[in-house]
């Protein structure tokens, strides 16, 4: 059984469809009143859940900040992609770039840091330009001739600029795409900065320098505030161990993988996935040169 919930265009009231309860199977109307209370039962529980906006941002996104015409080749079927690419994409065309959102500065420091620029919206027609403005030139710069990481990190600046409010839920896939390990470390201090902020944050990643980052702002919860300036952070890059869940989806057979929690206290996390591999590597390394 399964029960779909989504909000209404307003995004003010929850919908529940029931049209997976009719399928392949009829109803008594005992039965179905008995359904209609187990979902509305589970509406209650999930309440605080259901009631957040949440945003998804996948992890094929470059071509949708380099490319503004990539819905009007959807629509004429030239291209395919996912529903939550499509939706993906709309949202980003139809930003109001007049409107500044909850994270607007922390996404400005971090583009700055990034990049030492600026990811703009220029209104053409009916959708969106997305422009790179570079402070050193004082220029302009299309995203066709940006790096694909600067393209990546399009989206999720633009969200925090636009989109993002306290207590919405951000889910990127893969975060660490096409960038440099400096500016994988770069990308979490600000995703810290920003969970500190209240937004709440679900990522996937094969990232061992990811892993590690956020492993090292939990351990900066048991600094003072002048050790923690001393290594270039501030109080909002601290992570508390208690906001961070963990898991590693642990192969169980060829195509299942069951979530394995980590624990996690304030001195971080132990994650034996990525340090097994390393290991590997540097045996693998000592074997080679000693034959």
């Amino acid at each position: 059984m399964k029960i779909v919930l989504k909000f209404d265009k307003n995004d003010e009231n929850i919908l529940i469809n029931m049209n997976s309860f009719l399928i392949n199977k009829r109803f008594d109307d005992d039965e179905m009143i008995h359904y209609m209370i187990y979902a509305l039962f589970g509406v209650s529980i999930f309440e605080d859940t259901l009631l957040k906006n949440s945003y998804y941002i996948p992890a094929e996104r470059s071509i949708f900040t380099k490319d503004k015409t990539i819905i009007s080749k959807r629509i004429q079927n030239k291209i395919a992609f996912s529903k939550n690419q499509e939706d993906f994409a709309l949202s980003l065309f139809n930003l109001n770039g007049d409107e500044k959102g909850q994270f607007y500065d922390l996404a400005c420091s971090f583009e700055k840091e990034l990049s030492g620029g600026h990811i703009v919206l220029e209104k053409d027609g009916l959708f969106n330009n997305v422009k790179y403005l570079d402070f050193n030139e004082n220029i302009k710069v299309s995203p066709k001739l940006l790096s694909t990481s600067l393209n990546e990190m399009a989206a999720i600046i633009l969200y925090l600029k636009y989109i993002l409010k306290e207590d919405d839920l951000l889910i990127i896939e893969e975060p660490e795409a096409h960038l440099h390990p400096k500016n994988q470390r770069i990308l979490v201090k600000y995703l810290a900065e920003a969970i500190n902020k209240g937004l709440n944050v679900l990522i996937t990643t094969h990232s061992d320098y990811v892993i590690h980052q956020f492993n090292n702002l939990i351990r900066l919860g048991n600094l003072t505030s002048d050790e923690i300036f001393k290594l270039n952070y501030d109080e909002n890059n601290v992570l508390n161990f208690k906001d961070v869940s963990i898991y590693h989806f642990k192969e169980q057979s060829k195509y299942s993988f069951v979530p394995e929690k980590i624990e996690v206290n304030n001195t971080g996390f132990t994650e034996d996935n990525f340090s097994k591999i390393t290991e590997e590597l540097y045996e693998e390394s000592i074997d080679i040169i000693n034959f």
